[in-house]
């Protein structure tokens, strides 16, 4: 979209109750925050699923912990998240009718 004007424009709004929302000053309405997506070009899906309080003490126990922290944890998961992606399958490294290596049909 690029900006609060240009999205108050399309929406037959003010620049300044974009900007109220996007601060968290006020909220939208449901059908105002599905007319702001269609304006960018997007299309909002949601879907429901059962509430898991794991989650929320997930993002406590993340939120607890210093960005710099949250920032090394998620490059560590990436580069094991890339190891693995390269990683060969177990079986393929093992050829068929290698001593003591034989395949269970």
């Amino acid at each position: 979209m690029g900006s609060q004007r240009a999205l108050a424009r399309k929406l037959g709004t003010s620049q300044s109750l974009i900007a109220r929302w996007e601060n968290g000053d006020v909220s939208p309405s449901f059908d105002s925050v599905i007319a702001a997506v269609r304006a960018c070009g997007f299309e909002l899906q949601s879907h429901l699923s059962a509430y898991d309080p794991g989650l929320d003490r997930l993002i406590l126990r993340n939120l607890a912990v210093s960005p710099a922290k949250r920032l090394q944890r998620m490059l560590n998961g990436s580069r094991q998240i890339r190891a693995l992606q390269k990683a060969r399958p177990v079986d393929a490294s093992f050829p068929k009718g290698r001593p003591g290596m034989e395949r269970s049909p």
